[in-house]
């Protein structure tokens, strides 16, 4: 059975209803090439087929909308397991896919129930009509595996009140019905049980007829109607992200995204879904944060056209680069919880303790990510030591211009190999040629190396000074 079915409604006088169902319940519809290779040509006829009124876009079983992009072929592909410019053509079908959504004529009513994420996202923000109900679970949370908000996220994000686009992009928080609402993420909260419902009265309205037609406006009538019979659904539901919207303020209120790192797992609460949000950035990818950060500043004045462009940059230039495959890789095969793993040893009580940047040794979690055993002795002395071991020089302890210039010394060398990444054109010579690991830093080989010739170089002038003053 395809992966996107297609039907075509006649409503009661005579005009017609697209609905595009994704069809993947198995893979929680996540969105493939495949998917988006289909949909595109079937919007491009519907705009141009004057019988259409409007698109219904909607998916397959009860437990997710769409759960996200097809991560797991965009890694076979990096891995050299699948065609080598498969994250180029995805990425861009899947960015095209969404600047259709965002610019089609006609009403576009995407029935967001369950899981929405990454690039669900992209489709829900896109569409004209955007529904949630009551079991919609939405958010970005690709921070967990190397990545950052995509599909037009630069955008929507960076329009969200009070800095809470950045703290849910940083934290990969979910959010309900009641909040995607509240933030302008959504605009309908309807009960998931008036989905037949809707198509029927969608079908038995009256559109009207050439300049007459008011489409929009149709769409609009028989949504709210729906919402207000779904009232008292919502009304007990709570809304996280608006009762803590001012501390997501104050925590955003800093200069650096270290400071708002630190400030927000400084918090102690017992909210679970604050806690929820602090762990996942705990043990999120510190690149990811630092390119967040980056990603929402630049974007922040962007057409929709030149976000879009800018992200298919970005995007394909995280797949050049380590971090966006190892953090798949692990989420695909290792599921490893370190948590749950550890006892209450002293290195348990270590894993507790939020990952921070900059943070001293003693206080970093360690890696979520096992690493592999060595295969030989000579190869066990290469291997890095676990971060936790580190001292408070280690150029992995970066906190910007901190108290060190180790750790501005490593964001400058790792913002040049990846100067590509924010619209210049792809540079292959300037991949990091990083060796297999399980672990988000010990990969970093060239800033060792690099780190090594510059204190060579620094003790080599201070020699020669001394012996300079000396022989004075």
């Amino acid at each position: 059975m395809s992966c996107v079915l297609f039907e075509e409604h006649t409503t009661q006088d005579g005009h017609v209803i697209g609905e595009i169902t994704l069809n993947a319940e198995r893979s929680l519809n996540a969105l493939t090439l495949e998917m988006i290779e289909e949909i595109l040509p079937r919007l491009n006829q519907w705009q141009s087929d004057e019988r259409v009124v409007a698109v219904l876009l909607d998916s397959a079983g009860e437990k997710a909308f769409c759960a996200g992009g097809d991560v797991v072929n965009l890694y076979k592909a990096i891995q050299g397991d699948g065609a080598a410019d498969f994250p180029e053509r995805f990425f861009e079908n899947e960015y095209r896919l969404d600047y259709q959504l965002h610019t089609f004529p006609k009403p576009v009513i995407c029935w967001g129930n369950g899981i929405v994420m990454g690039g669900g996202m992209g489709l829900l923000s896109g569409s004209s009509h955007r529904i949630v109900t009551e079991t919609s679970r939405l958010a970005m949370p690709e921070v967990t595996i190397g990545l950052y908000p995509d599909v037009g996220a630069s955008w929507f994000l960076n329009r969200l009140p009070g800095g809470a686009g950045r703290f849910l992009a940083m934290t990969g928080g979910q959010i309900n019905a009641p909040d995607a609402v509240h933030l302008g993420l959504a605009d309908r909260a309807i009960a998931s049980h008036y989905r037949d419902e809707l198509a029927e009265k969608l079908l038995a309205a009256s559109w009207g007829e050439g300049e007459h037609t008011d489409a929009h406006g149709v769409v609009n009538r028989v949504l709210c109607e729906l919402e207000q019979a779904s009232q008292e659904v919502f009304a007990e539901m709570e809304a996280p992200v608006y009762k803590s919207s001012s501390l997501i303020r104050e925590l955003m209120d800093h200069d650096t995204v270290e400071q708002m790192v630190e400030a927000v797992l400084a918090v102690e609460t017992d909210d679970k879904w604050f806690s929820k949000a602090q762990k996942t950035l705990a043990h999120g990818s510190p690149v990811s944060v630092k390119l967040i950060h980056e990603q929402l500043a630049r974007a922040k004045h962007m057409s929709l056209a030149e976000v879009f462009q800018f992200e298919l940059s970005l995007s394909v230039q995280c797949c050049r680069h380590r971090e966006f495959p190892e953090g798949v890789r692990a989420l695909q095969t290792a599921r490893f919880d370190p948590v749950a793993g550890w006892g209450d040893d002293a290195r348990g009580a270590a894993a507790v303790r939020p990952y921070r940047l900059g943070a001293p040794a003693a206080e970093r979690a360690p890696s979520a990510f096992p690493r592999r055993k060595a295969r030989s002795a000579a190869s066990r002395r290469k291997q890095f030591a676990p971060h936790g071991s580190w001292g408070p020089d280690s150029p992995w302890a970066f906190t910007g211009a901190g108290s060190s210039d180790q750790g501005l010394l490593f964001y400058v060398y790792f913002a040049r190999r990846l100067r590509g990444a924010y619209g210049g054109v792809a540079n292959k010579s300037a991949r990091l040629r990083l060796p297999y690991t399980r672990h988000w830093w010990a990969g970093f080989k060239p800033w060792l190396e690099f780190r090594e010739r510059l204190q060579y170089a620094r003790s080599s002038k201070h020699t020669q000074q001394q012996a300079h003053n000396t022989s004075r």
